[in-house]
């Protein structure tokens, strides 16, 4: 699997690129700094744990947490989970 990240900001973009391999039941979510800048990775990881890996609810739950604590940057995630086999 392939990423490519780019940062808009850049005079020119710049991409960032890695690959990734999820296992089967594996979950990974990318997110931008108005969640980062709020939640420890920690948090994070707990949220994804007490909610079950459940795309909606994860993403509202850090969304809900990061507002709370002042965030007023965009908040942006993707969640995506490999199916069991």
């Amino acid at each position: 699997d392939s990423c490519f990240v780019a940062d808009p900001y850049a005079g020119s973009p710049e991409i960032h690129a890695c690959e990734v391999s999820l296992a089967a039941g594996s979950t990974l979510m990318l997110c931008s700094d108005g969640v980062t800048s709020y939640l420890t990775d920690d948090e994070i990881a707990r949220a994804g744990a007490a909610v079950r890996y459940d795309p909606r609810a994860l993403v509202g739950r850090l969304f809900a947490t990061a507002i709370d604590r002042g965030g007023e940057d965009d908040l942006s995630a993707v969640v995506l989970t490999r199916k069991k086999a």
